[in-house]
């Protein structure tokens, strides 16, 4: 769908589910993330980071988005600028600060 950020990448995922409830997730961003190693030497990567209608619905960034999907099921072509305008909302509130609180691994 584009990206929240550098190098981010919002999917909007089908089966995915949520490893805090094992409910079904709406969507998920790829959040990237790096580190020191003691040599100094930084490594990256990246964290798959889910949203999950039932857990994240107390998440200001989050409601929104819950909500669009809870209101049209699916991805409404002449509404594609309002949920993009959402997800950028979602994106900013899940940012690398908070990444490692709602981490998902895809298995």
């Amino acid at each position: 769908m584009g990206h929240g950020g550098p190098g981010w990448e919002v999917d909007l995922v089908a089966g995915l589910r949520c490893h805090r409830c094992t409910g079904e997730v709406v969507c998920a961003v790829r959040v990237p993330h790096s580190f020191l190693r003691a040599d100094g030497t930084e490594v990256g990567g990246t964290r798959l980071v889910a949203l999950c209608p039932d857990c994240d619905r107390g998440r200001a960034g989050a409601a929104p988005v819950i909500a669009y999907f809870r209101a049209h099921g699916r991805v409404v072509a002449d509404r594609v600028e309002e949920l993009a305008g959402l997800l950028r909302e979602w994106v900013a509130d899940v940012g690398p600060a908070r990444a490692g609180d709602l981490e998902h691994s895809a298995r």
